[in-house]
């Protein structure tokens, strides 16, 4: 049996990362480090309820396998195989993550001025995943941005205001694949060196006046998801952090995942106030199916 093991970028905008282990037809996906997703996929299944896959339920070390409600009789004999190897594949290597990122595809918005890269809007493991030629190519936020986004320099709409004003009328965007080293090539071959690139999802250097503290207000409330990151900077990584232990609910959801914590003490004095405040469900999460699977 092989088993893979990576992470890729979850986007609109960067919310974080999906940890992931595929052990033959099965794969478990996690986004807090605790509670891993598992997804079936096999001809019983297209066969019976016209789906690619299905969520079969949850694993995680506390619990173990949970099944999800699924309606019918004994599972069929390939689920049970499936089953065996991702659980295994789970007990083996979930303690190891977070996992190397392999979304090495990205699609960068342009300033309209001099087309540098302002804000990072899509990732794809494959050339196949995506159409260059397909908008949409704006900054739109997350339904947690949306919620919980507050500043003093301005509102949800002023700062997706300020990403289409610096992007133009007709914005304009570029899939990169980026190197190991941070270079890139585009979709032609035209060779782009990783100074061209930002370390973080978003080029607040761009920006100037109110709009630039809006945007780092911004990267401020996005902290916890950007610290997944693998490649950043220590001196970015600690300022961070310092953002990031402003939040402690969302840290407390999310810090399994930081490859790095320079700020030690900092996180356990953050995790003692998640514990007080209660943690934080990340949001637009999971929820356990009732599947319709019959015929079993």
């Amino acid at each position: 049996m092989t088993v893979e093991c990576y992470s890729r970028r979850i986007m609109s905008p960067f919310q974080g990362t999906l940890q992931a282990i595929r052990a033959g037809a099965a794969e478990a996906e996690c986004r807090d480090g605790i509670t891993w997703i598992i997804y079936l996929t096999s001809e019983n299944i297209l066969s019976h309820t016209g789906m690619n896959e299905i969520r079969y339920g949850t694993w995680s070390c506390a619990t173990g396998l949970i099944r999800a409600r699924v309606l019918g009789s004994p599972v069929p004999r390939d689920h049970k195989d499936m089953i065996d190897e991702i659980t295994a594949a789970l007990e083996e290597f979930s303690h190891q993550i977070p996992f190397p990122c392999i979304d090495h595809y990205e699609q960068w918005l342009l300033s309209r001025r001099d087309r540098i890269p302002l804000a990072l809007l899509n990732t794809a493991i494959h050339r196949g995943e995506f159409n260059p030629e397909q908008a949409p190519y704006d900054w739109r936020p997350s339904q947690s941005i949306l919620n919980d986004f507050q500043s003093e320099h301005g509102q949800v709409n002023d700062l997706i205001s300020t990403f289409k004003s610096f992007g133009g009328i007709q914005p304009k965007a570029v899939w990169v694949k980026r190197q190991k080293n941070g270079d890139a090539h585009d979709l032609s071959g035209t060779h782009l060196n990783e100074m061209f690139f930002p370390d973080i999802p978003v080029q607040p250097d761009y920006f100037d006046g109110n709009q630039r503290q809006l945007v780092d207000d911004y990267i401020g409330f996005d902290a916890p998801a950007i610290l997944q990151l693998m490649s950043l900077p220590k001196n970015i990584r600690a300022r961070l952090e310092q953002a990031a232990w402003t939040q402690p609910q969302r840290v407390a959801t999310l810090y399994r995942l930081y490859p790095e914590v320079i700020d030690q003490d900092g996180l356990t004095v953050t995790l003692v106030k998640a514990k007080i405040m209660g943690e934080k469900q990340i949001q637009d999460g999971w929820h356990e199916p009732f599947l319709p699977y019959t015929n079993e």
